[in-house]
């Protein structure tokens, strides 16, 4: 009888000793919760941006059918194994950046109002007269010249830093680049003597007046989203012809 308990104790213990241990359930996949097309190539650096201004990072979508990769078919195929029905084939998307850029983050199309140039501290100077020649006569002595005439001249500027006449024209009260008309009037006669000597002939010279005016110009930046400093440019205006006697002796 003993013998029998025991016997009976060891198949107890066998029987319900598994009764202690659980195993895990297999886990369920739920297909509409897996997402697809996460996959990113190159991710872009974007240690170079510069804060407080906005970026766009141009990327492109493409298929995994126009790539032919080892890996991505074993992506595929790993993801068409959780299918029920793996003869519908999962395609999923994989975005990656953009080649054509070369993976350059670059700011966005924000651009800063304003004209590209502008100017500054414009100030008027003086009236100078230019060295160019509008016009030019001569006579003997006791010759009566005529000095009625009228040209046509440019407005001009000593720089431009590669800004436009409008915008250098925007803060005076003319445009550069214009030409505008200029007259002398009046007569003159060719004296016998000038200065103690006897005068072969003279020589009479029209030059342009000009009203001269300094500037500051500067130049739009638009990643900075400021007016950087060019320098220091003189505008002319022309106003009138001043007339220059050159007296030839005997």
């Amino acid at each position: 009888m003993k013998l029998f308990l025991a016997a009976l104790t060891v198949i107890t213990m066998y029987i319900f000793t598994p009764a202690n241990v659980s195993f895990a359930d297999e886990r369920e996949i739920d297909e509409d919760l897996i997402e697809i097309g996460e996959f990113v190539d190159n991710p872009v650096d974007d240690s170079n941006l510069i804060e407080g201004i906005d970026y766009d990072i141009e990327t492109t979508t493409i298929y995994f059918d126009d790539i032919d990769d080892n890996n991505t078919q074993s992506t595929i195929d790993y993801l068409n194994s959780l299918r029920d029905t793996p003869t519908t084939p999962v395609k999923p998307i994989l975005t990656v950046t953009d080649q054509t850029n070369d993976n350059l983050i670059t700011p966005s199309m924000v651009v800063m109002p304003g004209p590209k140039h502008k100017t500054t501290d414009v100030k008027y100077i003086k009236e100078t007269v230019g060295t160019k020649t509008l016009w030019k006569t001569s006579g003997q002595p006791g010759i009566t010249i005529g000095l009625n005439f009228t040209k046509m001249t440019t407005a001009t500027v000593s720089k431009t830093y590669g800004a436009s006449f409008s915008d250098l024209s925007a803060n005076i009260n003319f445009t550069i680049g214009k030409t505008y008309s200029v007259s002398s009037t009046g007569t003159y006669t060719v004296p016998k003597t000038h200065k103690g000597k006897a005068v072969s002939k003279a020589e009479v010279t029209g030059h342009p007046i000009y009203k001269k005016y300094t500037m500051k110009v500067h130049e739009k930046n638009n990643i900075l989203y400021r007016y950087d400093y060019k320098g220091i440019a003189y505008a002319y205006k022309p106003i009138g012809i001043d007339i220059q006697y050159k007296h030839y002796y005997k």
